[in-house]
């Protein structure tokens, strides 16, 4: 395929991760609203049941924008009652396989007001790396380009949110696309972050003292017996399985779904697709279980998706994790205040 215009160019990177105690993250989408929405926000307090605090941050080994714009949040305390979607770790995504999206960015490259969750059915992978994509602007290996045929897609203020696939499984996170459009958007790929997210996972399991979920120790994630939430369904959104074109919040990432992440865990928005239920937050966190280690989200950005209150100087990792693996909380980007894109793009291009 052609190569997308204005995107930002691999071999960028990024500075040190933004400090722990800059991010708080929840499970309540309408609490990291009224803070994100308020003219004169008050950072939150760590409580255990609405907010919690940050232990510290992981991000991948090597650093360049193409293929590395994630982060892992391992929380002060674990954030029990609601499953993680499992992450596709096992296979890449296909040419022409279809996926879900979910996030709280603009509605339109217009830039209508972001903030409200949507998501949008009927995306399709278009290419894997940069030999399948023929752009030498994305990693050979771990991201792929993903849109539609028609005008919606995930925009500005999306970055982090999840792709989700056919059995609800999360395949990717968006990074970046093009200026003045909400299309063509790149992923980072967690199949080709596989070792990385699980190792990220085993990590999170000993420092909670739980058992970590059978998909990080080489189980099938088209298993949902392999996930944190065994006896529910793969498929459906209470299980963090993500009901594919109903309530975003619930279908992207879990069982109570409100989830948050980190960063930019916003995701999908888009220009089709009706608000889907504010309480349900993207980022579903990880069960019970999850403990002390959970999200993975977007650090960057400026965003809109939802849960971390506080703005991280640029040069963050856009942590766009969305995997809500273990106690990795599905990412919902939002902050306290809009702050810029994690890399000072080139004029004309766009890090969402």
């Amino acid at each position: 395929m052609a190569t997308p215009p204005n995107f930002l160019t691999c071999g960028k990177g990024f500075s040190a991760p933004v400090a722990a105690s800059n991010f708080m993250v929840t499970t309540s989408y309408d609490a990291a609203a009224n803070i994100y929405n308020s003219s004169n926000p008050v950072w939150p307090t760590a409580d255990g049941v609405t907010w919690w605090s940050v232990k510290s941050i992981a991000v991948p080994p090597t650093n360049d924008i193409c293929g590395e714009d994630l982060s892992a949040l391992t929380l002060t305390s674990p954030i029990n009652g609601v499953c993680p979607l499992i992450p596709n770790v096992d296979t890449q995504p296909s040419d022409g396989e279809t996926y879900e999206a979910v996030g709280f960015g603009i509605t339109s490259p217009r830039g209508q007001t972001a903030g409200t969750r949507y998501d949008v059915t009927g995306m399709t992978v278009q290419c894997f790396g940069s030999s399948d994509c023929g752009d030498t602007t994305i990693s050979a290996t771990k991201e792929w380009i993903g849109g539609s045929p028609t005008s919606k897609g995930t925009c500005e203020g999306d970055s982090g949110g999840p792709a989700l696939d056919s059995l609800g499984r999360v395949i990717g996170s968006v990074s970046r696309g093009p200026a003045g459009a909400c299309n063509s958007t790149i992923y980072e790929s967690y199949s080709g972050q596989a070792a990385w997210i699980k190792k990220v996972a085993a990590d999170a399991a000993s420092d909670g003292g739980y058992t970590a979920a059978g998909w990080v120790t080489g189980g099938a994630t088209s298993d949902s017996a392999n996930g944190y939430c065994p006896t529910a369904d793969a498929g459906a959104a209470d299980a963090g399985a993500a009901d594919a074109g109903t309530d975003a919040g619930d279908a992207s990432d879990g069982a109570d779904a409100d989830a948050a992440a980190a960063h930019d865990a916003s995701s999908g928005a888009v220009e089709d697709s009706g608000p889907v239920e504010e309480d349900a937050s993207i980022g579903a966190t990880a069960d019970a279980a999850t403990s002390d280690n959970a999200v993975i989200g977007d650090t960057s950005g400026d965003g809109c998706g939802c849960v971390t209150a506080g703005a991280s100087p640029e040069g963050a990792r856009n942590a766009s994790f969305a995997l809500a693996l273990l106690a990795l909380v599905l990412p919902m980007r939002r902050r306290m205040r809009r702050a810029r894109a994690a890399v000072a793009p080139p004029e004309g291009s766009s890090a969402w």
